[in-house]
């Protein structure tokens, strides 16, 4: 250690008389440590010892260290002539075969940077070739198709990598609210952890749609992180028929009354469910335990449009409309908010909005959303267009969300034309071929496509837009207007992209214009 840090350490000594168990009894525990970084300097001198105890034939042959650990892994680094990694694990957390693994991995990643030490980290394959191999035929990979090279990139930016972030920040934090009593993070965590162990073994991992079927409850925002940690995407479906679920490419299930039908359902009540949940470690996921390998290109979320529409957010889409609405509405770790919404994209904003804040989210617990408001303090309330919103008082910011499909009662709405245009339905102006839109509805233009009109900030989360009326009857029949809605047409422009770019799909409406 560098003679400056040491005398620093050195200052520090006279204020050593203060013990943790004082310290949190002062300030409060908030979080409690989980990882624990340790230089202490033992030199020991061998040759010295020896000498020194060589007494009637009897020596010193060697100078070991024993020590234990409350954390649930300790790595010891211990620099003599080499280099010794001792790793110390609890087990009731670990097994030996899993630090086994670990041990294995870090000195692969060792060997990587020291044969190249200006190499990216995140460019480091932890996977040997017969590791990787042993899991792609486990998955039910074909064994001579590699991974693509994106997939399981350390350091890769996913929904589950976030939701570990903001535990990792502050896991003893209330995540959810329900009937007075607070939910930390660190439960939901270790909840999560399970039931995605759980959804796992039944095969559901990245690529595949899984279907929430579940009241606005602890067990459904549970569920929402477990699909999460298994790669999979949620579908919110608290009010879809099975038929609907199917359409929307779901082919396993979460919810309370299962039914007939292609998907697989998983019911938390079940015994067998119940079991396999008992059993199931609650350590954090990671690559090893999923199906198959997850990369930023898979979908998160999938969304059903009211036009049976479906629109699949990939993680890194997921991710940057959640940054958005929370940038657009100044949602963070203090904010409060709260749903009714099982299904659409207003469900599924909220959750991910106040998740990756480290936001509270309130669980609707009365038929009376006003005392549901007051009693949870809520700070956002997340709605659906025309949702009446009376029972807020003037502190609370109402979040409106576009719904994205077609149908009365449903717009705003964004349509793909097949004359390089989309059809723009809002709320009518004052001016005609000028309409009021959410922010939001613009995430809904075709990939690598925007919208080529003006628009005008109203500083309340939506713009005003301009563009040719639409006055052709047939065009209008089918957008199913309300009477305050009307629409309009924009041109659609193409993004031009310089250097590497990774084009990213979505599916919106189609309609004819005239």
């Amino acid at each position: 250690m560098p003679a400056s840090a040491l005398a620093q350490q050195a200052e520090l000594l006279d204020h050593h008389y203060v013990g943790l168990s004082d310290i949190q009894r002062a300030a409060g525990i908030a979080s409690h440590f989980d990882t624990l970084l340790v230089f202490e300097s033992y030199p020991i001198d061998r040759e010295a010892i020896a000498a020194a105890s060589s007494i009637d034939g009897m020596s010193v042959t060697d100078v070991g260290v024993d020590s234990a650990t409350h954390y649930p892994l300790t790595l010891q680094v211990t620099a003599e002539s080499t280099l010794e990694f001792t790793l110390e694990y609890l087990i009731s957390r670990f097994t030996a075969d899993e630090v086994e693994t670990l041990s294995t991995r870090l000195i692969r990643v060792l060997d990587a940077l020291v044969g190249d030490a200006a190499g990216l980290v995140g460019d480091i394959d932890i996977l040997d070739a017969d590791e990787r191999a042993r899991l792609l035929v486990e998955s039910g990979i074909a064994t001579t198709a590699p991974a693509p090279e994106p997939v399981g990139r350390v350091g890769a930016r996913t929904v589950s990598r976030v939701l570990a972030e903001v535990v990792e920040a502050d896991p003893e934090a209330p995540a959810l609210l329900v009937e007075g009593d607070e939910i930390a993070y660190h439960e939901l965590d270790r909840r999560s952890s399970q039931l995605a162990r759980v959804l796992i073994a039944h095969g559901a991992g990245p690529g595949d749609v899984v279907a929430l079927a579940l009241p606005r409850s602890v067990d459904a925002v549970v569920a929402v992180w477990a699909i999460q940690k298994a790669g999979a995407a949620c579908l919110f479906a608290g009010d879809l028929s099975a038929a609907e679920m199917a359409t929307a490419g779901a082919i396993f299930g979460i919810t309370l009354e299962p039914v007939d039908g292609p998907i697989n359902w998983l019911v938390p009540s079940d015994p067998a469910v119940q079991a396999e949940l008992a059993t199931a470690p609650s350590h954090p996921v990671s690559y090893a335990d999923r199906v198959r390998p997850l990369a930023e290109e898979h979908p998160a979320f999938v969304v059903l449009a009211a036009d049976g529409t479906v629109r699949a957010f990939s993680q890194t889409e997921a991710l940057e409309q959640a940054e958005q609405v929370r940038s657009e509405y100044d949602i963070d770790y203090e904010s409060t908010t709260l749903t009714t919404a099982v299904s659409g994209r207003v469900a599924f904003l909220e959750s991910l909005s106040a998740a990756t804040a480290g936001a509270l989210s309130v669980l609707p617990s009365t038929d009376d959303i006003a005392d549901d408001l007051a009693d949870g303090e809520v700070t956002h309330w997340f709605v659906t267009v025309n949702e009446p919103t009376d029972a807020a008082d003037e502190d609370i910011r109402i979040v409106v969300l576009g719904s994205g499909g077609s149908g009365q009662g449903h717009c705003p709405t964004l349509y793909a034309t097949d004359q390089d245009s989309y059809l723009v339905q809002g709320w009518q102006t004052d001016h005609s071929g000028t309409i009021e839109i959410p922010h939001l509805l613009l995430g809904f233009a075709d990939p690598d496509t925007f919208v080529g009109a003006t628009m005008t900030d109203t500083g309340r989360g939506t713009f005003t837009i301009s563009g040719r009326p639409i006055t052709d009857a047939e065009t209008l029949d089918q957008l199913d207007l309300a009477e305050d809605e009307t629409a309009i047409e924009v041109p659609r422009r193409e993004r031009k992209f310089y250097g590497a770019t990774c084009a990213r799909r979505g599916v919106l409406g189609s309609i004819s214009a005239s």
